[in-house]
């Protein structure tokens, strides 16, 4: 006799050949006695906002989630009764039509029948989604729906501003809990239902670009006998009028602040603070916010005026140092206005690698400019200036590779009406600028994630359902085993 060899028995019930098992019955007569999905639901009602598209979890709370992604599927299996008593070993979608309003989640769940025999069996569990509006949506469907306004003003004559600030909302627009946008010349307004909420919106426009706030509050309503009052704040925002690639001419207070940068300067970027390069030298500083707004001044050339240069000589600088390179350059141009005449110009800059011989540059004139207009005093240097070289000539091109995404409200109207130039404009910033793309990305990524949105802990791939019966020592059960993601 073979020590390995084992003899079969019959089952007790039906009498079928099978292996020894603590039950001395097969899997089909098991299955008929004991079934381990009683209890469970199988039919179950998920509540959708379908303005906000997020989903109910529990006391008027709703999250956000996609069809078919891990935060909806965390959501469906708290709601799922039954499930303290046996082992979610897999969980999963089934396909349905998308206008069905119907969420089907297949189960692979294991339970322990008689004298330690696992039982592994599959379970569907059919949601019916019922559209309604979350509590927020339907303040904004009555008057008086904003308990706090924050308007947000920047007097410039583009708005690349604004569509900026709509893609970092646009990336957050579950998390900021605004009810309703309106559009005006100048400006957005924001409303929200809560003042901290709006608070936090003035803290992340004070991280994304430079301004000051002022806040005002008008009394809407008031009962002495209760001792309550209806309140709306308001919130002015004032962005700081400068722009990337402006050019300027500093104050002599920030003259002096900055260690002689400039006074003739080009911004450079704009984030929190206003980034400043001096054309002809090369030497950088910045202001804050608070400095900025202390003399605020505006620029008198913007990428409007523009316009294209031919590089004919380039020739560095000698700083009078041995072995060591300058970045500084004397140019002579040729603008296009003045290709036909044969007119050249000369002028200084800092951008010695885009001014090789035959190259396009972009350079704003300096001819017929009323210093005096702007208050402004120029030094002798300036006055014999005819044209500042700002960077790299890029022209009107088209960036059909890139699309930028928009804000749209129920009309299908975007937020910022904008024009096509001021959108190719900011295509060309966040996408031709990678130290903006980059910044943008950081940004995005400080402001936090929800915790819906992190994958379940320690969730792995599991072969696939079928309703075998597997033998292993007695384990207690206790919980729902779905690997811990139990959204809040």
């Amino acid at each position: 006799m073979e020590p390995d060899q084992t003899y079969g028995i019959l089952c007790c019930s039906c009498g079928v050949p099978i292996e020894p098992n603590p039950t001395s019955m097969c899997l089909p007569c098991l299955r008929a006695q004991v079934n381990i999905t009683d209890g469970i639901d199988t039919e179950q009602t998920l509540i959708h906002c379908h303005q906000c598209n997020r989903y109910n979890v529990g006391n008027d709370k709703y999250v956000a989630a996609e069809l078919e992604s891990p935060q909806l599927l965390g959501i469906c299996l708290k709601k799922i009764r039954g499930l303290q008593h046996v082992r979610v070993v897999d969980a999963g979608f089934i396909w349905t039509e998308e206008h069905s309003q119907r969420i089907k989640v297949r189960l692979l769940i294991q339970a322990e029948v008689q004298q330690g025999a696992v039982l592994q069996q599959e379970h569907v569990c059919t949601f019916t989604v019922m559209s309604t509006l979350c509590v927020p949506c339907q303040y904004t469907h009555t008057e008086h729906t904003w308990s706090t306004r924050v308007q947000v003003r920047q007097t410039v004559n583009h708005k690349r501003t604004f569509l900026y600030l709509e893609q970092i909302i646009l990336h957050n627009r579950a998390k900021l809990n605004i009810s309703n946008i309106k559009e005006y010349p100048h400006g957005l307004d924001f409303y929200f239902t809560s003042r901290s909420d709006a608070g936090r919106f003035v803290d992340l426009l004070h991280n994304s670009v430079p301004g000051r706030h002022s806040e005002s509050q008008k009394l809407i309503s008031a009962d002495l006998k209760s001792n309550t009052a209806t309140i709306e704040y308001s919130i002015m925002f004032e962005i700081a009028q400068l722009c990337k690639d402006d050019l300027v001419y500093l104050p002599q207070r920030f003259y002096n602040q900055l260690g002689g940068l400039g006074p003739l300067c080009i911004v450079s970027k704009v984030n929190s603070r206003i980034h400043f390069i001096d054309p002809l030298t090369g030497n950088t500083g910045s202001l804050t916010a608070s400095q900025y707004f202390e003399k605020p001044f505006t620029a008198f050339r913007d990428r409007r005026h523009k316009v294209e240069g031919i590089v004919l000589v380039s020739e560095e600088e000698n700083n009078g140092r041995r072995g060591q390179e300058s970045s500084i350059a004397y140019v002579e141009l040729q603008r296009e206005s003045d290709m036909y005449d044969g007119v050249t110009v000369h002028t200084r800059t800092c951008f010695l690698s885009l001014c090789k011989p035959g190259r396009s540059v972009a350079v704003y004139s300096l001819d017929n400019i009323d210093f005096q207009a702007y208050g402004i005093t120029p030094s002798d240097l300036y006055l014999n200036l005819r044209v500042v070289i700002v960077g790299k000539w890029k022209g009107t091109k088209q960036h059909t590779k890139h699309k930028l995404d928009r804000y749209e409200t129920e009309e299908g109207v975007a937020i910022v009406n904008a024009p096509d130039d001021d959108i190719n404009a900011l295509l060309e910033e966040m996408y031709d600028d990678e130290a903006r793309d980059r910044e943008l990305d950081a940004l995005m990524s400080n402001l936090g994630q929800l915790d819906l949105a992190q994958p379940p802990i320690g969730m792995s791939p599991v072969p696939a359902a079928s309703n075998t019966l597997t033998y292993m020592p007695v384990a207690s059960v206790s919980g729902i085993q779905y690997q811990g993601f139990c959204p809040q």
